[in-house]
């Protein structure tokens, strides 16, 4: 069996690394990376640092806000897609929900706490010392 030189110059020729979902590798040639120009990896926006010192713990309604406006911002940028976006959007919402939730629970403690000490004052205070009628 011949072989053809050109064919054999094609083989020699480092292919691109990229597999297929059905286990295919791509036939594509790339000589200065393990990639071909359509199969090479994006790179990945360097947002997440960014996210994580304007987030801080989230545990105040400041800090959300804060982390939200980082959101809108990196966004407009470009440096995260809509769906992260709203994907963070959609967290910041469900903690703001529960702090506002964890806000009123604790008002009503306090409003319940503050009720139960007035009425023992006011037990302690009136009691039931009060004088008997005079009877002859």
């Amino acid at each position: 069996m011949k072989r053809n030189p050109a064919s054999a110059s094609l083989n020699s020729l480092p292919r691109c690394t990229h597999t297929s979902l059905s286990g295919r590798r791509c036939r594509s040639s790339s000589p200065d990376s393990s990639f071909c120009p359509r199969h090479q990896p994006k790179p990945e926006p360097l947002a997440t640092a960014e996210l994580t010192a304007a987030a801080g713990t989230l545990s105040t309604p400041e800090e959300v806000n804060h982390f939200l406006t980082r959101v809108t911002l990196l966004r407009i940028e470009g440096r995260l897609t809509p769906k992260e976006a709203s994907n963070y959007a959609y967290l910041c919402l469900i903690l703001q929900l529960g702090q506002r939730a964890i806000a009123f629970h604790q008002k009503l403690r306090d409003e319940r706490a503050e009720h139960e000490a007035e009425q023992s004052r006011i037990k302690a205070t009136l009691g039931w010392s009060l004088p008997r009628p005079e009877r002859d």
